[in-house]
């Protein structure tokens, strides 16, 4: 009885004028979006190849010559644009970073980045935003529609349950969005695949996962559609229908980042740099004492008569060492504040939704996090490398900060230098463009409370529609 209330409501809604627009409208919207994102790909890669090339080129210039290096040379993140696109825009985080052999602070690199927009055309806008409005649609006077035609009476008086005649609802517009929503999918893939040539099991996997972390989301807009169509009095179910919409959709996404920056501030750009000012003088200042105070000009190579004992060096280096620190502090704090967003905004299902897309399909946030990490690592596989190289150099005083250059003068009559002027033999190193992604039980691991979270947000509501069910006046 049940399978044969699911096919006969299947079968009306697809002779509905209304789902045969949904569907065409899904289709060229997903179709439309293959050929954006591959025409952002396209532009994106030309860019990414330019700066490669540009970043090779200037490396090239100073890596045969080490100490030349530790001041002019840099280590680049240059990130490759991926298949991301099609679901969602990146969320303005940056795409290249650079930063100095001798401190790990990386800088925001001079590339094109695009920016996260709520009226982009992607999966996600087009899952989340439109698909979450369909299936309130579709579901919001479903079961006050049966009662006005006097259709669900009768099913009650055939033996039919209450929670037979919801759950055939359910389970036929469930059915629906997935006739809507994947063929529209699929051509998508296929037109991306094709015109930009990538294609991989592990790209097939993701998008696999998004679709499977849409299907409770999309449920939850379904069973709200159908709470809403038992209430008494359903010529203000589209209101409520479109309330409900605008809360989950838009307010409480867009309020969580207002309620975040309030809640976890971050300095100013003037504060931190003050901060830096401040950190950088102690730093000064301590080298100051221990290298002999007045007796000594610090700042001035030919004032130091003994920089063989490496002081002055240290003294400057730590200065760079203390700004980095504060400089990345500065994105701790911001890490602090986006959390506390997703915090908030996991109380609507499109927040969990998108927080859960970003560890998915590695984007946003969550790649931004992942590329500091990997990039702090291959700095400090650098300075390591560079240290080693400088200590087998009889020549070398190893004065490892950046303007060792400039003491080469001092050093020379005595035939020393400040670092080793050898050639770096692993230039590569500095240019990064390969992004380890995460593992796939880690992935899991990450988005098993959001999910859980959504799930129950489920249950909750079929909980409370079988109770209203229980006492709902079919006549």
């Amino acid at each position: 009885m049940l399978l044969a209330m699911i096919k006969k409501d299947i079968k009306l809604h697809m002779k509905d004028f209304q789902f045969q627009i949904m569907f065409i409208v899904c289709l060229s919207l997903f179709l439309i979006t293959g050929y954006r994102s591959t025409g952002n790909w396209k532009g994106l890669q030309e860019e990414y190849q330019s700066n490669v090339s540009n970043c090779q080129a200037k490396n090239s210039k100073y890596i045969n010559n080490m100490m030349a290096s530790l001041q002019s040379a840099f280590i680049y993140y240059l990130d490759e644009p991926n298949s991301s696109l099609l679901v969602s825009n990146t969320s303005g985080y940056p795409t290249g970073y650079y930063s100095s052999m001798t401190v790990n602070k990386p800088q925001r690199y001079d590339v094109h980045t695009p920016y996260k927009s709520f009226f982009r055309l992607n999966w996600l806008y087009i899952i989340g935003v439109l698909g979450s409005l369909m299936a309130l649609l579709f579901s919001y006077d479903v079961i006050s529609r049966e009662k006005q035609n006097g259709t669900f009476r009768l099913m009650i008086v055939d033996g039919v349950s209450r929670i037979n005649v919801v759950l055939s609802k359910f389970i036929a517009i469930f059915f629906l969005f997935i006739i809507a929503m994947v063929p529209g999918i699929l051509l998508s893939v296929l037109t991306f695949s094709l015109m930009t040539g990538l294609f991989s099991w592990s790209l097939i996997m993701k998008f696999i996962m998004f679709l499977a972390i849409c299907l409770p989301f999309i449920s939850f807009f379904i069973l709200c559609g159908l709470l809403i169509s038992t209430g008494k009095n359903y010529r203000n179910n589209i209101i409520v229908t479109m309330t409900l919409w605008l809360l989950f959709i838009i307010i409480i996404p867009e309020s969580a980042s207002i309620i975040g920056k309030q809640a976890v501030k971050v300095k100013t750009d003037t504060e931190y740099r003050n901060e830096i000012s401040t950190a950088r003088n102690q730093a000064y200042d301590k080298w100051y004492e221990i290298a002999g105070g007045d007796k000594v000009d610090f700042n001035s190579v030919a004032g130091n008569m003994n920089l063989k004992d490496g002081l002055r060096a240290k003294g400057f280096h730590e200065m760079s060492v203390v700004d980095a620190q504060i400089f990345n502090k500065q994105s701790l704090d911001l890490f602090k504040q986006k959390e506390f967003i997703q915090k908030v905004s996991s109380f609507s299902p499109f927040g969990l939704l998108d927080n859960m897309t970003e560890v998915i399909l590695e984007m946003g946030y969550f790649r931004f996090r992942n590329i500091l990490k990997q990039f702090g690592e291959r700095q400090s596989q650098v300075e390591k490398s560079f240290i080693e190289i400088d200590r087998q150099d009889p020549r070398s005083v190893h004065l490892f900060y950046s303007g060792a250059s400039g003491d080469t003068g001092t050093l020379s009559n005595e035939g020393l230098v400040a670092f080793t002027t050898q050639s770096y033999p692993k230039p590569e190193q500095l240019i990064i463009t390969q992004y380890r992604e995460t593992s796939w039980s880690e992935k899991l691991r990450i988005i098993l409370i959001p999910l859980l979270i959504l799930i129950g947000m489920n249950l909750l509501l079929w909980l409370l529609l079988t109770l209203k069910m229980k006492n709902f006046d079919v006549r």
